[in-house]
């Protein structure tokens, strides 16, 4: 049986899995569609360029879905979301001083690692390691995604 300090730390990850799903997956992953005409615009690229860009991004991320669970065996938990919200915010960064095209494409890249290796996978692993029925938390943490497109969608 678990005692109440265990219980307050299962809830805990499973709020904090919830925050985490509705900002990494719900805002920096959905709201890319939406950010593409002004982004075109201000970089005076094409929405094919950036359509380019985009597969650049999801076929990274892809790729680096498989070494996720190895590195969370391997890796602190801490550490290891540091270091996944460090990159993320090395490549806003990087975005907002991008001027040729090329940059853009391989920061997309490289967000998109950062993506795979943070967002996609970490729910299910996490999840599975937390609760003895997992499916239910990560049907639950990942509504979350949706409903941060429905808040984010239109204030963007």
């Amino acid at each position: 049986m678990l005692n109440q300090q265990n219980k307050r730390r299962i809830w805990l990850v499973f709020i904090g899995l919830c925050i985490y799903q509705c900002i990494g997956s719900g805002l920096i992953v959905n709201s890319y569609g939406i950010l593409m005409k002004p982004i075109s615009a201000s970089q005076n690229i094409s929405i094919t360029q950036m359509s380019l860009a985009y597969s650049a991004r999801i076929l990274c991320g892809a790729f680096a879905t498989q070494l996720c669970g190895t590195l969370l065996k391997r890796i602190n938990s801490k550490l290891y979301f540091t270091i996944m919200s460090i990159g993320f915010g090395l490549c806003a960064v990087g975005f907002s001083v991008s001027s040729i095209f090329p940059q853009f494409v391989v920061l997309a890249a490289i967000l998109g690692i950062f993506l795979g290796l943070g967002v996609y996978m970490v729910m299910p692993l996490i999840c599975n390691e937390w609760f003895e029925e997992p499916s239910r938390y990560i049907g639950i943490a990942g509504a979350m995604s949706g409903l941060s497109g429905i808040i984010f969608s239109p204030i963007l």
